[in-house]
């Protein structure tokens, strides 16, 4: 019974990978377990001894997607030395990618609908991201706000300007425009002339 898990166990990192492309190529109602399980290259009974249902599978490749963006924001910030320029590298590389890929394949949208739970949870993450980014910078500023409401508006800011950008390029000049203004309105606080 161990080497039965230990080998579900195993083969998860194969299933997430297979699913993944299942899951951006057909989007989550069409795709089925049986898809999963011959791009995966396993037998049913074992795609169900790894994960019970297709919920399970879609939740394990929405986090893995996350977490692998997440790292790779947080290893791109180094190549970027103001506010400015980080707060618009992350999010930019958080939206235009996802964008682009509905944009090419209208099935993958619901990768990407805030109605479902993980989707809301992998924005609530990159909202998590965010705030640590701004967190020096909102409270050395005069902004009345907290580093976690102004990371919840500029993520919010971002899923409307998806909704709304007729192309990835309007979706950048909407993206630049947002953190240029982010970036003017967390100006560090000034002493005001003859104050101590």
């Amino acid at each position: 019974m161990a080497e039965a898990i230990d080998t579900a166990t195993a083969r998860r990192p194969q299933i997430i990978e297979a699913a993944t492309g299942i899951f951006l190529r057909y989007g989550y109602e069409r795709t089925t377990m049986a898809d999963i399980a011959k791009a995966s290259g396993v037998s049913r009974p074992t795609l169900y001894s790894s994960f019970s249902d297709k919920e399970r599978i879609y939740r394990a490749v929405l986090e893995a997607m996350a977490a692998e963006k997440l790292a790779e924001l947080r290893q791109g910030l180094a190549a970027h030395e103001d506010l400015e320029g980080r707060l618009h590298y992350a999010c930019e590389a958080w939206t235009i990618e996802g964008y682009e890929l509905v944009r090419g394949n209208s099935d993958a949208k619901d990768l990407f609908d805030l109605a479902i739970p993980v989707v809301r949870e992998t924005h609530e993450a990159f909202e998590v991201f965010l705030t640590g980014l701004l967190d020096g910078p909102v409270r050395a500023s005069a902004s009345p706000g907290t580093p976690r409401e102004a990371a919840r508006m500029i993520n919010a800011a971002l899923k409307g300007f998806k909704d709304l950008a007729n192309d990835a390029d309007e979706l950048r000049g909407m993206i630049r425009g947002l953190t240029g203004a982010v970036t003017a309105a967390l100006a560090p606080k000034t002493k005001k002339p003859g104050s101590a």
